[in-house]
């Protein structure tokens, strides 16, 4: 496996592509220029661990002003959101459902029933999901003002996790062919219902 076209691959799917083919030769040429001529594996991690993180390296590259949450965090907040929603939506539903069907009195038709509990889950969805979301975009807000490391936080980054990464993958065109063919077959279908 070839280090350095990983980590090239990992920094430049971070940026916009109109600038992912200049920055990649840019890389390239500062890694062979950091490297002895007839380099080993270890040379190589050693180059890549003194550029740092693929992430902090797109950082350097980007053009805009700072985000509400920044590149450095926002990997994290995407997994975090992932992971918390999913849960407490589950949850709150559950804690709904149980407590509906607790306060049932058996006086209320089915379909005023269903309708009231449909209204109500919604809302009380909806309210969950504002309020996770909030939150845990005000931990990651303080977090990106704060200053702290994204180290101190959570893991610091090796030339190692190269190693566990697949090269990325070649951008895919569609044919005409493939245009032309699925156009068809939706308006074949159309026509049909």
């Amino acid at each position: 496996m070839n280090l350095i076209e990983v980590y090239i691959g990992e920094v430049t799917r971070r940026l916009p592509e109109s600038n992912r083919e200049d920055i990649a030769l840019e890389l390239r040429s500062s890694i062979g220029d950091m490297l002895p001529e007839n380099p080993s594996e270890e040379d190589v991690k050693s180059v890549l661990n003194e550029l740092g993180s693929p992430v902090q390296m797109a950082n350097g590259f980007r053009d805009w002003p700072m985000y509400l949450i920044g590149p450095q965090y926002f990997e994290h907040y995407v997994k975090l959101l992932k992971i918390v929603l999913p849960i407490a939506l589950t949850v709150t539903f559950i804690l709904f459902m149980t407590a509906n069907v607790i306060d049932y009195n058996g006086t209320e038709t089915i379909g005023a029933v269903f309708f009231y509990l449909l209204g109500d889950a919604i809302s009380g969805l909806w309210n969950t999901f504002i309020q996770t979301l909030f939150w845990i975009t005000l931990v990651f807000v303080v977090l990106e003002r704060t200053d702290l490391k994204m180290t101190d936080i959570f893991s610091t980054w090796s030339a190692d996790e190269l190693t566990k990464m697949t090269a990325p993958p070649k951008k895919k065109k569609v044919s005409k062919f493939e245009l032309f063919s699925d156009h068809l077959c939706g308006c074949v279908g159309n026509a049909l219902l």
